[in-house]
């Protein structure tokens, strides 16, 4: 199990043995900062769906449309 150890930097990674997992369950707390999209204009906003949706990798295609 890969787990993201800080929200501010996706490359911060911890592998943790699966068989040492207990419980595996969604977080109550979205990571995204509360009224994020009020404050961001379309183009934005698009960016941020483009990076959510292709993991971050910025050469994804998805970046291109």
């Amino acid at each position: 199990v890969t787990l993201n150890t800080d929200l501010s930097d996706p490359n911060q990674r911890e592998n943790i043995d699966r068989k040492l997992v207990k419980s595996i369950e969604p977080s109550p707390v979205s990571p995204m900062p509360p009224m994020l999209l009020a404050m961001l204009n379309q183009d934005e906003i698009l960016d941020l769906v483009a990076y959510v949706l292709s993991g971050g990798d910025r050469g994804n295609g998805m970046f291109g449309k």
